[in-house]
């Protein structure tokens, strides 16, 4: 293999390039883009996949934080979803505490009915050190000037055209047409929802549209607050939920909704009185949840919003998008109908993953519209509701979930976000952790409370600072 063509300059594709480049040097890689195009530019979120991706392709954090006017994002903090407020925080160090599978830690906060918040890292609430794990909100539109001057420093080639045509035959793609002719050896649409390429091949979509009920949105970027938070916001309105991302100078705000029950304008309407100001709507998107059951299709594979789209919440597209290249990577080189099959095996267990892990957000038993109300009784996947019927009585764990190590959630996640909408039944989790043995049961007490103790700070000696003031210093370094 010589050549890739990659049809797409947004952030899937451009990643997706420096990933293929840092491992295949001697391949010619070559992005094609259109500017006609565009991209939503209202602030992007990522969690620990993005740390990987960087340190993979040589990108240095500080670097990301001054040039894509980066924010720290430790997680989500969900309102009005529930009762109480609650978090899914990635950097939770306590969620270590395991024995074996089990996380014992988590047994033992619920079954003494502590307090979710009593138990986020300190992080969130203003204390930020290095050495943490994290994700990162951006101006995307900074973001991608920045990953095409690191596209341009690995010697990808990018190209503004705009592709007219997908010339196919028995062996895939022969060549694409757009002022000129493009050939390759393989080729990958990251050309978002158009599916440019792969569609000429006739893949299978998977639609997620009986349980995932959201498919519109309407965005819009502002200024933001003063101090910058370190999660970002979901606040669950009458026919969806908004979104907040703070990005340095900058805000993206969006309403994602069921057009079945609101209309665009009356969305509008409904985010105006819920900012207490008049907005100026940026972009309006429609999209339908699923996925491609076969992403790869002989010499062509669909990567980011061309292969799926769940919706927005926990920023998952970036994510899925950087794991399915680390994955194209082991079976790229020499590949044939055996690794195309074992490829889109691994690709449906990871967006089960990202689909179940959604869906579970949604049992929260609101009742304060139409909607949500509805909500209630959709019927979730089949193999999704065992679980649910199981988890119920014990706490999830790793062997509960897809087998692939490229999925983006894992057992903690899911019980985190469980535990925050009260959906566990307490007596069976305190009976679960109660049969440990006393040695585990003492060992995993004293770990939790010298946690609470210490709000989180198993190194006492740094300092404590804001967020903001965390971000001015690698600025102004």
């Amino acid at each position: 293999m010589k050549n890739i063509t990659i049809v797409g300059g947004g952030t899937s594709g451009l990643c997706t390039a420096l990933i293929l480049k840092k491992r295949f040097e001697s391949i010619n890689i070559t992005v094609i883009k259109s500017d006609k195009i565009g991209i939503v530019g209202v602030g992007e979120g990522v969690e620990n996949a993005w740390d990987n991706f960087c340190n993979f392709v040589g990108i240095n954090y500080k670097e990301l934080i001054r040039e894509c006017d980066a924010t720290i994002k430790y997680g989500l903090k969900f309102v009005n979803w529930t009762k109480k407020d609650y978090y899914h925080v990635v950097s939770q160090t306590f969620s270590t505490t395991k024995l074996g599978q089990y996380c014992a830690g988590y047994g033992y906060a619920i079954s003494q009915n502590f307090k979710q918040e009593q138990l986020v890292d300190i992080s969130v609430k203003n204390n930020f050190q290095d050495s943490q794990s994290k994700g990162y909100m951006f101006n995307t539109f900074k973001l991608n000037t920045f990953l095409q001057k690191k596209c341009k420093e690995a010697g990808i080639k990018i190209i503004e055209d705009e592709i007219k045509d997908v010339i196919v035959d028995k062996n895939g793609i022969k060549h694409l047409v757009g002022s000129k002719k493009y050939k390759a050896d393989f080729f990958i649409d990251s050309s978002g929802y158009k599916k440019l390429l792969i569609n000429k091949l006739k893949p299978k979509w998977n639609s997620y549209k009986d349980y995932m009920k959201l498919k519109e949105a309407i965005v819009f970027p502002d200024k933001g607050e003063k101090e910058y938070s370190s999660v970002v916001v979901s606040t669950a309105l009458k026919y969806g939920w908004n979104f907040k991302i703070p990005t340095y100078g900058r805000q993206g705000n969006g309403y994602i909704f069921d057009s079945d029950y609101i209309t665009k304008e009356k969305a509008h309407q409904e985010l105006e009185e819920f900012y207490g100001k008049e907005i100026e709507i940026a972009k309006h998107i429609k999209f339908e949840p699923g996925s491609l059951e076969n992403p790869w299709i002989k010499n062509c594979l669909a990567i980011g919003l061309s292969a799926s789209f769940c919706e927005p919440l926990e920023a998952t597209a970036v994510g899925n998008t950087i794991n399915q290249a680390f994955m194209l990577m082991h079976y790229l080189i020499n590949y044939n109908n055996k690794s195309i099959e074992s490829y889109n095996r691994i690709y449906n267990e990871m967006m089960e993953n990202t689909r179940d892990f959604i869906l579970i957000h949604y049992l929260n038993k609101k009742n304060s519209s139409s909607f949500w109300k509805d909500y209630q009784h959709v019927k979730f996947p089949d193999s999704l509701q065992n679980k649910l019927e199981e988890w119920k009585h014990r706490l999830p764990i790793e062997e509960d979930l897809a087998k692939t190590n490229f999925k983006l959630f894992w057992e903690y996640n899911f019980i985190q976000v469980l535990w925050g909408l009260n959906f566990f039944d307490k007596k069976s989790i305190s009976k679960q952790f109660n049969s440990l043995s006393s040695y585990f049961k003492d060992f995993t007490r004293f770990r939790i409370e010298e946690y609470i103790k210490n709000k989180g700070e198993y190194n006492l000696n740094y300092s404590k600072i804001s967020h903001k003031e965390y971000l001015k210093n690698i600025r102004n370094d």
